[in-house]
């Protein structure tokens, strides 16, 4: 994993509930966020084009006033991907037939792209609407490179100093 999608994983298990609250205040109402269980990285192979890909983050948790588990999973996207939508489909599916919970799927777009990034995948004909697949992304004008760091970290005071430091040491 590279250093920067590292360090962006790091930062969104050590403040999940401040990027909740920064990007999806909405999904933030309902988890309850004080049963978060950070799950083991999901590898999935690709045997057509014989890659690997690992996903980004598995949280466990719940909503809140509910008995059942939820899965959150992000995805951290730092460059543009033409078929990215398609295969944040086919991590939903594989981690959906894992765990058999509700999944919400996030996405973070952090390049610096001006091309919209697709959110969904349909599977449709004209009699029939097989499937509706979205996912939440953070993919605006204003949340685009170092300023979805920044927005992350603005409303955390002590560890604004912390990020200067590890971003030098590069």
């Amino acid at each position: 994993m590279p250093h920067d999608q590292q360090l962006f994983k790091q930062l969104l298990t050590t403040y999940f509930t401040e990027f909740l609250d920064a990007f999806f205040p909405a999904a933030l109402e309902h988890i309850d966020t004080t049963h978060l269980t950070f799950l083991e990285q999901e590898i999935f192979t690709d045997i057509v084009n014989q890659d690997k890909r690992v996903v980004d983050l598995l949280v466990e948790t719940k909503i809140k006033g509910e008995d059942g588990l939820i899965i959150v999973y992000v995805e951290a996207q730092s460059a543009p991907e033409a078929n990215f939508h398609q295969r944040m489909f086919h991590y939903f599916s594989r981690i959906y037939e894992k765990y058999q919970r509700r999944i919400l799927p996030i996405t973070i777009f952090s390049h610096r792209s001006t091309r919209s990034e697709p959110d969904s995948l349909q599977v449709t004909f004209p009699f029939f609407h097989v499937l509706p697949f979205t996912f939440s992304n953070s993919n605006s004008p204003t949340t685009t490179g170092g300023s979805l760091l920044k927005k992350i970290i603005r409303p955390l005071p002590h560890c604004s100093h912390k990020w200067g430091k590890m971003k030098k040491k590069r």
